[in-house]
């Protein structure tokens, strides 16, 4: 049986009106505008935006095929199911025309009939003669005896259990019931015999620890670490005051001023820019920003056409500017990064994020990097975006405005002096003047400090512990437990006394306020109501048990939340390929799994044996299935789109996850596909599919 999962609905003002916040992931239905609202667990119902199905995004490119895993033990075989009833006939397809009849040959005489003889080993096949005339049909020989039927092949491997589905909707909780009016007390029953004993009272507390032994002796003292090391020597003293300079000696002529240096200022630099548009394939993957233009460049330049490559070493800025725009398609991301990267490495702590919110404005990304580099190195300008739709314009011009480029880049070292010039000759220098007297000898500094002292040898064994005190004296017995019930007769209702003790036992005990049953049965409906709400409706005769409702429409159906520690579902496992038509019958199982390679294109079928799955549905409730096939070496796939209750829904009308409708299966894989269908009217419905490509 197929789990049933009803959501939350109301009309269009109600909603507006109660302006809720939905849990992330929540769907919230408006019953008269068959529109769809996902809650995102923060934004409430009027600002939270319709679920709308964007416009289809290019195709990217296909991903190399990842290398074969080994193939995995086989399993045990499992057991055999029993085997579903069988789904109704498809609609069959057109006839196409019949091919035009060839001329008939003559007939040929017909001969006499022979007796028919024992036949004959069958000799070899000659060669093919001409087509003769055909002669009249021979009688038809006695078949022959049925061969023996061959050993069955083995069970094929049992499939990986799918994937729970999405809990349901909680529903809105029930008005609580008027309590209901207090019964009679009923006669009070004859006193039992007494009870047994109540157990014995816990045990009274632990008496007091007792003092705690003597400390053992000391240990011996560890041995003396070694002397610290000698402080440092002191610093010397100031040297006395210098004698009285001697006078100086006349200064000599000056030598002739050297020629100018070259001097001036030398500095490598470049500038360039990009006038085509550039495009990420593939979200968060890293790209280099281009450029195909030099305007000037000095030492500096553009290694294919991203590789700003520096010939001389030194310091060096760059600056750039890319004109970023979103050019719509939908796609959730908003996000650019950039960064750079120096030899093909990324250079720590230089990425910077740009939020590209619509396809509106153009954000115009510009900020400047200095760096440091040796000959040879090269500079790349990385970016990555987690929208395909986002990318680097190039406008052409627009009056009275240029071009656009989309990437502007410059850069320029920061500063380089030429060398100098020669120095002039120097003059001869004059006679140097008498030395002064030295002056007396300093005292000396005072001593350094003493060094630490070493390490204190180990502390030494620690004395035995004292002997335990005495235990304490037990406590005092509890007090004697209520008297246990007594057996009593079957078949009535026992009632409790004030003291709220049993006076006897039965199927039904009633105390005033609650009715406990035990080993109750019946061949009729059991209904449990608190003041006119039905708890629990039991009804035997239709094998229907409903929590919350009087009139359960299901073998087990619930009505407001609910847990289970496990969850077992059926699979139906049909030992076929897919080929035409596959068909899903609900009430056998919600999973259907054609474990033999696909044959041909087809169209999964769904429905319920006796009834119509749209009857049992209201506008707002959603059931999933799952079909499982397995692909060879050609990748067919659902062409034919879903069919519920005989209605068809194309495979273009579906709402895929992604966006993206499917257009052929994978090969030598396991697809899955899963449906939720949404039930929007009468035999209509909004159908959300998916398929995932299980091993290789």
């Amino acid at each position: 049986m197929a789990t049933i999962l009803q959501q939350r609905r109301d009309t269009a003002a109600n909603w507006t009106a109660a302006n809720p916040i939905l849990l992330n992931g929540e769907f919230g239905f408006e019953s008269d505008t068959l529109l769809i609202k996902i809650g995102d667990g923060v934004t409430d119902w009027i600002n939270l935006p319709y679920f709308t199905q964007g416009a289809t995004g290019a195709t990217g490119p296909t991903g190399a095929t990842g290398p074969t895993g080994a193939t995995g033990a086989t399993g045990a075989t499992g057991a055999t199911g029993a085997t579903g009833p069988t789904g109704a006939t498809g609609v069959a397809g057109p006839t196409g025309p019949t091919g035009a009849t060839g001329a008939t040959g003559d007939t040929g005489p017909t001969g006499a009939t022979g007796a028919t003889g024992a036949q004959g080993d069958t000799g070899p096949t000659g060669a093919t003669g001409g087509l003769g005339p055909t002669g009249a049909q021979g009688p038809t020989g006695p078949t022959g005896p049925t061969g023996a039927i061959g050993p069955t092949g083995p069970t094929g491997w049992t499939g990986p259990t799918g994937w729970t589905g999405p809990q349901g909707i909680q529903g809105d909780t029930g008005p609580t019931g008027a309590t209901g009016a207090t019964g009679p007390q009923g006669i009070q029953g004859v006193t039992g015999p007494t009870g047994d004993t109540g157990p014995t009272g816990a045990t009274g507390p632990i008496g007091d620890t007792g003092p705690t032994g003597a400390l053992g002796p000391t240990g011996p003292t560890g041995l003396t670490g070694d002397t610290g090391p000698t402080g440092p020597t002191g610093d010397t003293g100031p040297i006395g005051p210098l004698g009285p300079t001697g006078a100086t000696g006349d200064t000599g002529p000056t030598g002739p001023t050297g020629a100018p240096g070259v001097g001036g200022t030398i500095a490598r630099y470049g500038a360039f820019y990009s006038n085509v548009d550039q495009n990420a394939a593939v979200i968060n993957t890293a790209y280099a920003m281009t450029v195909n233009n030099t305007i000037v460049s000095y030492d500096i330049s553009i290694v294919s056409g991203s590789q700003i490559t520096f010939a001389q070493a030194g310091t060096y800025d760059i600056q750039f500017s890319a004109q970023l725009h979103n050019n719509g398609g939908g796609g959730p991301g908003s996000t650019v990064q950039i960064w750079f990267r120096l030899n093909g490495t990324d250079i720590p702590e230089s990425a910077t994020r740009v939020a590209v919110p619509s396809n509106g404005p153009y954000v115009v990304a510009a900020w400047d990097f200095m760096d440091t580099f040796a000959a040879g190195d090269y500079l790349q300008i990385m970016w990555s975006t987690d929208n395909i739709n986002i990318g680097l314009d190039h406008n052409t011009a627009t009056s009275p405005a240029p071009d656009i480029p989309s990437v502007i880049i410059t850069a320029f070292q920061t500063a380089y002096s030429g060398p100098t010039g020669p120095t002039g000759a120097t003059g001869p220098t004059g006679a140097t003047g008498p030395t002064g007297d030295t002056g007396p000898i300093g005292p000396i500094g005072p001593q350094g400090p003493t060094g630490e002292t070493g390490p204190t040898g180990p502390t030494g064994l620690t004395g035995d512990t004292g002997p335990t005190g005495p235990i304490g004296d037990t406590g005092p017995t509890g007090p004697t437990g209520a008297t246990g019930p007594v057996a009593g007769s079957a078949n009535q209702v026992v009632y409790k006394d004030g003291s709220n003790v049993a006076t006897g036992s039965a199927n039904l005990t009633f105390d005033g306020s609650t009715l406990t049953p035990s080993n109750l049965s019946t061949t009729g409906n059991i209904t449990a109501a608190v003041g006119g709400f039905t708890a629990l409706k039991v009804e035997s005769i239709n094998t229907r048990v409903g929590v919350g409702t009087p009139s359960p429409l299901y073998n087990l159906d619930v009505r407001n939340e609910m847990r289970a520690l496990s969850y077992i579902e059926t699979w139906n496992t049909t030992g076929t390929a897919a080929n035409t038509s596959v068909n899903l019958v609900v009430t056998t199982a919600s999973n259907v799994y054609t474990n033999l390679d696909s044959t041909a294109n087809w169209t999964l079928n769904i429905s319920a044996s006796g009834y119509n799955i749209s009857d049992r549905l209201t506008i707002g409730d959603t059931f999933t299935v799952m079909h499982l096939s397995n692909q060879g070496a050609t990748g067919f796939w659902m062409s034919g789109g879903i069919v519920i209750d005989g209605v068809p829904t194309s495979v273009a009308n579906i709402k895929w996850q992604g966006g993206v409708a499917p257009t052929s299966g994978n090969t030598n894989t396991t697809d899955v596909y899963v449906f939720t269908c949404l039930k929007i009217g009468s035999f209509s419905w909004t159908v959300f599919g998916s398929l995932t490509k299980f091993g290789t």
